[in-house]
This record gives structure tokens, C-alpha cells and sequence, in this order.
């Protein structure tokens, strides 16, 4: 998989890994624009997610919007989901990291609940932002001793047009029953990364970097 790579402000052969994943139709250049926000002491990758759409724009998994209704192709996010996870071991390998967090927006933010909510032994945080859980994921949710150890973040506008207030109340009650350690947030804005929202993100990928 393509991605953009910001080495840790301070050399440190075991750097925790920060993986950014951007939302449907966008590319690895969105998200890699906080990178200078974000805490020095991660090495981030901006991953490029698989299916092209074109003019530069690309997809986790394709969505039908045609009748009014999204349907989302199921067999292409469990392809994305597989492919991001091998991913996760490789880029582990190869940066020799001692951890991994997630950081997703939107669609981005539903690929980090469907890898750290199936292997949370993959994952030590993920930063769920403006998204949801998919059916077939929180079906399969259930407390266990590494899903009691992960860190989740979720953040979510109060006005998302997109994906609504819903989906992100509704990620909180699957992430309350797994009894994750989790942050919820919720914000005044729409489908979108808000300001204070960031300041949230970086205070608490700070307190996850001291871990």
C-alpha cells in the first residue's frame, strides 16, 4: 500500500507508529496535512486506501448510493480490512515499532474500529473520528482481555450531515459493552476535524505516547 511517511521528531529506532487512514474519496495527502500538529514523538504513515475512484481520489471499499440509501459493498471492506492488517505487520516490521495507533476519519475511521475491534492485539489505540462500526463487526464485539486494553478515542459533529450524531453514539455503546478504554466526544460541527476537536486528539495521542 502507498503512504507518506514524517519520521518522530527525535531519532528512536522503536518509534510507535501513528497509521493516518483518510475517509471515501479522498487520498494519503488529506490527512497527512496535521501531521505538524500531531505529537513529534510518533512516526506517521498517511496510507493511500486501495480502490481508485479516479482523478486522485480512493476508497477502503466502494459505496451505492443510487437509490438514496448507502450500501456499502461488504465483500471489498472485509478485503480492506485483511489488506490494512497486513499492512499493520509490515510497516511493524519495518520500522521495528513497539506499537501501533490508528487514526481514521469517516470512512478511515470505520477501517480502525473493523481492525481493532476483530484483532485488538494488532492495534494499542485507535482515534475514531466522524465515523461507525459496521454491522457485521459490532456483531462480533465482546469483551475480552487485549479489547480491555484498548485505547479508543471517538469524536464526532453534533451537525454531520454525512454520517450522523447516531452512528458515533451508536459506536460508543459497542465500545462501552467491550469495555475498551475509551474517550467520547462530541463536538459543534459537521463532518468534519474542528479545531478543539484536534487539540482533544493531540492531548490525548500524548498521553497514549507516555504509555
Amino acid at each position: 500500500m502507498r503512504y507518506l511517511h514524517k519520521a518522530p521528531a527525535v531519532k528512536n529506532d522503536h518509534a510507535p507508529l501513528l497509521i493516518l487512514l483518510h475517509g471515501f474519496g479522498s487520498n494519503e495527502q488529506d490527512l497527512f496535512g496535521l501531521a505538524p500538529h500531531l505529537p513529534a514523538g510518533y512516526r506517521i504513515l498517511s496510507v493511500q486506501a486501495p480502490v481508485a475512484l479516479g482523478q486522485g481520489a480512493y476508497a477502503w471499499y466502494k459505496l451505492d448510493m443510487s437509490t438514496g440509501k448507502t450500501v456499502y459493498d461488504k465483500k471489498e471492506a472485509e478485503q480492506a480490512r485483511l489488506q490494512l492488517l497486513r499492512f499493520i505487520d509490515s510497516a511493524k516490521v519495518k520500522y521495528a515499532a513497539t506499537q501501533v495507533h490508528l487514526l481514521g476519519f469517516s470512512q478511515g475511521a470505520i477501517m480502525s474500529y473493523s481492525v481493532a475491534l476483530t484483532q485488538p492485539q494488532k492495534v494499542n489505540s485507535i482515534t475514531a473520528l466522524s465515523g461507525r462500526i459496521l454491522e457485521e463487526v459490532a456483531v462480533q464485539v465482546k469483551p475480552s482481555p487485549k479489547l480491555m486494553q484498548l485505547q479508543v478515542f471517538i469524536g464526532h459533529g453534533k451537525n454531520d450531515q454525512v454520517l450522523p450524531l447516531h452512528y458515533g453514539q451508536e459506536a460508543k455503546a459497542v465500545c462501552t459493552r467491550a469495555q475498551v478504554k475509551l474517550t467520547y466526544q462530541e463536538y459543534s460541527m459537521a463532518h468534519e476535524i474542528n479545531q478543539q476537536e484536534l487539540a482533544d486528539i493531540v492531548k490525548w495521542l500524548n498521553v497514549q505516547l507516555r504509555k
